[in-house]
């Protein structure tokens, strides 16, 4: 039976009964023409295999014959074949389809390849972003950033690629040499142009939606934090430290102040909206610093504090002075000694003034004689001792002709009489003095106005001389002293110049020692000077939108258009030639002549401006919107690379 070999089909048996003519007429009308339509139809089912391994070969850097020649050798070695023939085969069978599908589809075959690679950007995207060390896992990147991070990856995806599609072991180093200068070309060309649109869409978006005018005014809120060192959560606690009149721009940071400085230097809504709000801060700022004095005494002042002080006090103190009336004191040398001096004999005489004016019988309440039998009740002391305070208020109001040496020796005086007289009042059941502690809960009418009067002055008094005054007191003076304090912190506060001088107290020691003397223990020390912290920090904001434009200011409004590009002709071209610092250059350029979209500009400004619970819904906002920003930065930046890499093999 004779055998023919039909070129494109193979080897044909003929019956020995044909004829060559016949055999030749049956090639020609029958054979060849099915054989053709049966080689089509078997391309037609090959060409999407070979476009899955085509795929394949994109998505492993080229690797995917010897991926495919591996796992068939090992199939082989399962099975008790040979490893080696069923690599070989299977490799070759790949690579041979992958060659015939380049050539018959030039178009297909590159969108394949492009496509099984661009799956490798998640990979690398998540590879970035667990290194911790790429800048494209930053919030926000600069141009030059975002076209470096995908420089590099095209330059390691092309060197894997183009050692992936290298013959032999020999090829590698050269064709990974290519694929990644190559790679990381197109990478960095593919980034640039992304930074074109982005910069374009930054432009014109927000001048028709105002939800993308409010997103890009996030994000430049979010760089101002970043900046800063800030996250959202951070900046809505510092906000509540500082209270309610707390916005974003103090609770910031620097960047956030000057972001809302170079805002309200340029034409917006923004230039009113932070006038009214620093006048609103200005106008309230007595009422907030007025927690300092009220701290010391409550929130009212003058004359009816002290009748309000006394009643309460006298009230309180009933039981103890029960006490005092019924008690006497042994007479001693010192009182002897005492009752002699002028000022204790102006004192008594003040007493029975006293006594007299409130309706009572001098005589009966002065038993002065009993001094002889060696006891004095302790009330007549008592008296002497109001009298004696009597006496001091008035050469302290100067109502006196006493000179200021009269004055400490009737300080003096008074100190000694009731060192004395606390000594011999103890009550052995309970080891007190019961004077002191009578005296401690209500030292008097004349001692508390005399204390509140010396609280008045502490202002102007050196911290040692109010801790000695303080020290001279009795519990109840020291409390009238706060109280006159509180006072004069009042009047310092209703006065502009007050209040700048209070708000450089925690810089300036001696008032802080003053004020540390002044305030009942620590507590109230260390939230006075809270109080002052935070209105300081809050009168930052009055420095913004005001002053000089300075060379900082201008390059503030520059950032602010970092991410819009020049002159999109030559960006463009820059990429295209691989040209990285032409792409930059071009990215930068448009910084200086396009600005922030006004629409934009409003929204950053009221962004800023916020306080309360808005604030806080918006910062917590702008950490999703940075979350998201950092995950497509690390994703854009793995895409260009990928890409880049990719269009070696094409």
């Amino acid at each position: 039976m004779p055998v023919i070999l039909v070129e494109g089909i193979g080897k044909i048996e003929f019956p020995e009964t044909m004829s060559p003519d016949e055999i030749k007429r049956a090639i020609e009308t029958d054979i060849i023409p099915r054989g053709s339509k049966s080689r089509q139809s078997g391309r037609e089912e090959g060409s999407g295999i070979q476009g899955a391994l085509t795929a394949l070969n994109g998505l492993t850097f080229g690797f995917g014959d010897e991926v495919a020649g591996a796992a068939k050798g090992a199939y082989n070695a399962v099975t008790g074949g040979s490893f080696d023939e069923g690599y070989r085969d299977t490799r070759d069978y790949v690579r041979g389809a992958v060659e015939q599908f380049r050539k018959d589809q030039p178009i297909l075959a590159p969108v394949a390849d492009i496509s099984g690679s661009l799956l490798q950007a998640p990979l690398a995207a998540g590879g970035m972003a667990a290194r911790g060390v790429a800048s494209a896992a930053k919030p926000v990147m600069s141009v030059l950033e975002r076209v470096l991070a995908a420089a590099g990856i095209g330059a390691a995806t092309g060197a894997a690629q183009g050692a992936g599609e290298a013959e032999t072991m020999a090829d590698v180093p050269e064709k990974a040499g290519i694929g990644a200068a190559l790679g990381g070309a197109l990478g960095a060309g593919a980034s640039g142009a992304g930074a074109v649109v982005r910069g374009v869409r930054d432009q014109i978006a927000p001048r028709f939606s105002g939800a993308a005018a409010h997103d890009l005014a996030l994000r430049r809120l979010g760089l101002a934090l970043v900046r800063d060192e800030k996250t959202g959560e951070q900046v809505i606690r510092r906000m509540e430290k500082l209270g309610p009149e707390a916005t974003i721009a103090d609770a910031g940071g620097e960047n956030a102040r000057n972001l809302l400085d170079t805002i309200a230097t340029l034409p917006g809504k923004t230039q009113n909206q932070v006038e009214g709000l620093i006048r609103q801060r200005q106008v309230g700022r007595a009422g907030r610093m007025d927690a300092i004095p009220d701290s010391l005494g409550g929130a009212t002042s003058g004359d009816k504090v002290l009748q309000e002080l006394q009643a309460t006090k006298e009230q309180l103190s009933a039981p103890l002075y029960d006490a005092v009336n019924r008690a006497t004191v042994l007479q001693t040398p010192k009182l002897a000694d005492l009752a002699e001096r002028p000022i204790i004999k102006a004192a008594i005489e003040q007493a029975r003034t006293n006594v007299a004016n409130r309706g009572q019988d001098a005589a009966e309440r002065f038993v002065q004689d009993e001094m002889a039998t060696g006891q004095t009740p302790l009330r007549f002391w008592d008296d002497v001792k109001k009298g004696l305070d009597d006496v001091i208020g008035g050469i302290k109001r100067g109502t006196s002709n006493s000179s200021g040496s009269t004055l400490r020796s009737a300080v003096d005086v008074k100190r000694e009489l009731l060192a004395e007289l606390d000594k011999l009042s103890i009550d052995p059941a309970t080891g007190k003095s019961v004077y002191k502690e009578a005296r401690d809960a209500f030292a008097g009418p004349a001692a508390l106005q005399s204390a509140i009067e010396d609280g008045r002055s502490a202002l102007t008094m050196s911290p040692p001389d109010i801790k000695r005054a303080l020290d001279r007191m009795s519990v109840s003076e020291q409390e009238a002293f706060r109280l006159g304090a509180a006072d004069a912190y009042r009047d310092k506060i209703g006065t502009r110049a007050g209040q700048t001088n209070l708000l450089n107290a925690p810089f300036d020691r001696n008032t802080r020692q003053q004020m540390s003397a002044i305030f009942d223990g620590q507590r109230g020390y260390r939230e006075a000077m809270s109080t002052l912290l935070g209105e300081a920090e809050l009168k930052k904001l009055e420095r913004v939108g005001r002053g000089s434009q300075t060379a900082g200011r201008e390059a503030r409004m520059e950032d602010l258009n970092a991410g819009v590009l020049d002159d999109a002709a030559n960006a463009a071209k820059s990429a295209v030639g691989g040209n990285v610092l032409g792409v930059v250059s071009a990215a930068r350029s448009l910084g200086s002549r396009l600005g922030t979209p006004e629409s934009v500009r409003d929204e950053i400004g009221r962004l800023l401006t916020l306080r309360g619970v808005p604030a806080q819904e918006q910062l917590q906002a702008m950490e999703a919107i940075i979350r998201s920003m950092r995950m497509g930065n690390s994703q854009a930046a793995a895409i260009q690379g990928v890409l880049g890499g990719s269009l070696i093999n094409q």
